[in-house]
């Protein structure tokens, strides 16, 4: 983990684009360059989120303290963390080839359909109820999870026990009073991300 980071001006050449809001772009690494990259967030050398406010912090600092949230406990908590470092050690130990390919996808105001006037119908669908997503062969996974890609996955553990090739993630918003979530702006925020994801 040590010699990645050390050799990281080699390994990356050139600083990663960052994929910001309304934009439509890509990023390709190589799993070397993404295992890099996970060495420098796991001995937290990317710089202070307090200089960068408008983006989340990258590093792993979570991974080396107690979940200090109502209700959480120490003992499941530290089962989880160790299990987090546990995994990314033996990603670590044995790094395959490959590429890994992040995207991120913008409709434009004039793509937004006025849903309001749509005479479209609604498609048809197929509700399965006796098998995992995870089982079924040519589908995208739909991760609605949380506000940021990930989640607290890393420090609080995935009980869904995601792993997907190909997965499309949607941010979820938490809302402190239920009812707020039914708002017109919500509700055509909810329609407009789904209809991008989707398409």
């Amino acid at each position: 983990m040590v010699d990645l980071i050390l050799n990281l001006p080699s390994i990356c050449g050139e600083t990663p684009i960052l994929l910001k809001s309304n934009s439509n772009l890509s990023v390709t690494f190589t799993q070397e360059q993404c295992a890099a990259l996970l060495s420098c967030a796991f001995f937290c050398a990317f710089p202070n989120q307090q200089l960068h406010l408008t983006y989340r912090s990258v590093n792993f600092h979570t991974l080396f303290q107690e979940d200090r949230r109502t209700g959480a406990t120490k003992s499941k908590t530290s089962v989880t963390l160790i299990a987090s470092q546990h995994c990314l050690f033996i990603y670590f130990a044995s790094v395959p080839d490959g590429l890994i390919t992040f995207r991120r996808f913008c409709l434009p105001s004039s793509s937004i359909p006025a849903w309001s006037r749509s005479t479209a119908r609604i498609a048809h669908i197929t509700v399965t109820d006796n098998q995992k997503i995870e089982d079924m062969k040519n589908y995208l996974q739909v991760d609605f999870a949380n506000k940021f890609i990930g989640g607290g996955v890393l420090n609080m553990g995935d009980n869904s026990g995601r792993r997907s090739i190909k997965c499309v993630a949607i941010d979820a918003i938490h809302f402190e009073q239920p009812e707020q979530q039914y708002t017109i702006a919500n509700i055509e925020r909810e329609l407009v991300k789904s209809y991008c994801a989707f398409s």
